[in-house]
């Protein structure tokens, strides 16, 4: 209740919600995922403050946690939270993480450069691949069901 009240007055905000990640409450964990998902409102979209959500979501709840990374991967405002989520999904073999990575390479989004660097370092055989070989490499895995 305490780390709940930090997050509804935005007291320390991300670090209740990271404490909350680490209690593994299976009620926790459709409210934590829905912060993400509460509408930018003349946020700056680039707002950090949840981006280690993703994260902590998938180390405190595995598996329980893809399908709410997935919807924040897909609705979130929040840009670092998207790309964190893709990050997490990508790691557990989820062709939405990898469709996200493609689509930052092939339309040239601000966070481009950054995915070809996460997608570089989690395959070894990736890293000196030109951009086009991530580009198939990651569009054959988001096509795998």
């Amino acid at each position: 209740a305490v780390l709940w009240n930090f997050v509804d007055r935005n007291v320390a905000r991300g670090q209740a919600v990271i404490a909350l990640t680490w209690r593994h409450s299976p009620a926790d964990l459709p409210k934590l995922a829905q912060l993400t998902l509460a509408p930018a409102n003349g946020h700056d979209p680039l707002d950090g403050g949840l981006a280690s959500l993703p994260y902590a979501l998938r180390r405190g709840y595995g598996d329980a946690a893809i399908p709410y990374l997935e919807t924040m991967l897909e609705r979130s405002e929040f840009t670092f939270v998207r790309t964190s989520s893709a990050r997490e999904l990508m790691l557990a073999g989820r062709p939405t993480g990898f469709a996200f990575m493609a689509d930052a390479i092939e339309n040239t989004r601000p966070y481009r450069r950054e995915m070809i660097e996460f997608v570089r370092g989690q395959f070894p055989e990736l890293r000196q691949a030109d951009d086009a070989a991530l580009l198939s490499f990651l569009k054959a895995r988001a096509m795998a069901r």
